[in-house]
């Protein structure tokens, strides 16, 4: 895991996950998590739904059903329920919320209306491949414009914190 600092940040009482629900988040959520836990944090689950343009099954079951995501028969819903059972596994205060557009606006907006003290956020562009080249990068987005601490890691199966 990277931990991106900015400037000098003195408390940890709430903290921001953000979950893409594919599983990017994984290897970087146990971490957050267990510093949720060191400091007796407040944790928000995010899942931001993206506008998509591909019409497909599970595209459009996330697409009419984003407000109730959890709740759908998608791999989605499946990814964000272990993120979130991990959570609560953990003992941790948590809550989800849910946004409907642009990763990084919605997430920003997030965290302005929040008050986060950390970001924790998993990127496929540090899987490697060629989709990093033709992708944005959410989270070099994110933690260039929030001004927050910033805990990204590496995704890969298999990883050990």
């Amino acid at each position: 895991p990277l931990l991106y600092v900015p400037g000098p940040h003195r408390e940890l009482a709430r903290i921001l996950v953000c979950l893409a629900g594919l599983g990017y988040a994984r290897t970087v959520e146990g971490a957050g998590l267990v510093l949720a836990r060191l400091t007796n944090a407040y944790v928000t689950v995010l899942h931001v739904v993206e506008p998509v343009t591909f019409d497909y099954p599970t595209a459009r079951a996330v697409q009419e059903h984003w407000q109730e995501i959890l709740e759908t028969d998608t791999p989605l819903a499946r990814n964000l329920g272990k993120g979130l059972a991990a959570a609560e596994a953990a003992g941790l205060a948590t809550d989800f919320k849910v946004r409907h557009g642009h990763a990084v606006h919605e997430i920003l907006a997030e965290v302005q209306e929040g008050h986060y003290d950390l970001i924790v956020m998993g990127s496929p562009h540090s899987a490697g491949g060629l989709r990093k080249l033709f992708t944005p990068n959410v989270t070099a987005e994110v933690a260039e414009a929030a001004g927050l601490p910033v805990l990204t890691g590496r995704y890969g199966a298999g990883v050990a914190l």
